[in-house]
């Protein structure tokens, strides 16, 4: 058997390569192994006795070129992976039912690897259409690899995964019987309301604006440098409608007043009225910081201050006040 070693000089090579394919940050050490060993167990499946030698055969196969773009990127996932953005969404989307008569949503799911998160959030959105009738919704799921887009639009994952669903979502799940035992995958009901497709998360805003309610990109921006963190945050801002929630990764977070959102505690942000009306604040601004249980009386704080030109960011206890100032600062 060929045991390839990739040596100094096709290591970078092959860094640099997926800096310019995915736009991942790839200095330090962060993954890089990873990353390189799959490269290597490529070239061993295939014969290839050189990095130039493999890559020529890649670019020749589509195939092949599917399978090196998903060797080249890190796809890791889970059903109701940190659960309280699944907490947050059901409470929102009951919210707009109730007392706004929103009867459908979207849902975008930016680096949705194999489709664990996308149909978690459908999941969860289909308890919520059985309880209400005329409730629609659509998930789209994007992600630059073909392989991990072709799992997802598959949809069949393997049965040990179902623990891992609270059992009040499990209903909308068919589990195999007989030659498929061991398999499950979510009903057709949940299947044809979610969307996948291979996208690049840099280009996708381009293509629509303003389509969503909701985009979860998490754990995403772990994998890009702050500067095209920020680009990519404001690309995602641009396809969330006034009013959608941004909800990035637990070990993710982003200054809440530079892109003028309001900050919910875990992660999740939503998009203010002020950003789709001028944009980015211009020169200084007052950041507050609103600390109430009750949401009617920080709605009515939000809008106080913010008639008063001040860029107010609530949360609902002491405890997630503390965990915001961990990562940002306020003046008041």
């Amino acid at each position: 058997m060929i045991t390839h070693r990739l040596n100094d000089q096709e290591r970078d090579f092959v860094f640099s390569l997926i800096e310019n394919l995915t736009g991942t940050c790839q200095r330090g050490t962060f993954r890089r192994e990873i990353l390189a060993s799959n490269v290597e167990r490529r070239m061993r499946y295939v014969g290839a006795t050189s990095l130039k030698a493999y890559l020529d055969y890649a670019m020749s196969d589509a195939t092949e070129s599917d399978l090196l773009m998903s060797a080249l990127t890190i796809h890791t996932t889970s059903w109701f992976r940190e659960f309280p953005h699944f907490e947050k969404l059901e409470a929102s989307v009951r919210q707009r039912i109730v007392e706004h008569k929103q009867m459908f949503v979207e849902v975008m799911c930016a680096g949705c690897s194999t489709g664990e998160e996308a149909y978690s959030v459908a999941l969860l959105l289909e308890n919520i259409r059985h309880e209400y009738p005329g409730f629609e919704y659509r998930v789209y799921g994007i992600d630059i690899d073909p392989i991990s887009i072709a799992h997802a639009t598959r949809g069949v994952y393997g049965a040990v995964a179902l623990s891992l669903i609270p059992e009040s979502y499990r209903r909308h799940c068919l589990v195999g019987q007989g030659e498929v035992s061991g398999f499950f995958a979510p009903s057709l009901d949940v299947r044809k309301r979610c969307l996948f497709e291979v996208s690049d998360i840099r280009k996708c805003a381009a293509e629509r604006q303003e389509a969503f309610d909701y985009i979860f990109c998490r754990n995403v921006l772990i994998y890009f440098s702050s500067d095209d963190v920020n680009r990519l945050v404001r690309a995602l801002l641009s396809t969330l409608r006034t009013d959608g929630t941004l909800c990035l990764g637990h070990s993710e977070a982003v200054d809440a007043t530079q892109f003028a959102l309001r900050f919910l505690g875990d992660s999740t942000y939503v998009k203010r009225r002020a950003f789709a009306e001028r944009g980015k604040p211009n020169g200084p601004v007052c950041r507050v910081l609103v600390v109430d249980d009750s949401p009617v009386a920080r709605k009515a704080i939000e809008k106080s201050l913010e008639r008063e030109g001040l860029v107010p960011i609530s949360v609902a206890s002491a405890e997630e006040a503390s965990e915001f100032l961990e990562k940002e600062s306020v003046d008041v």
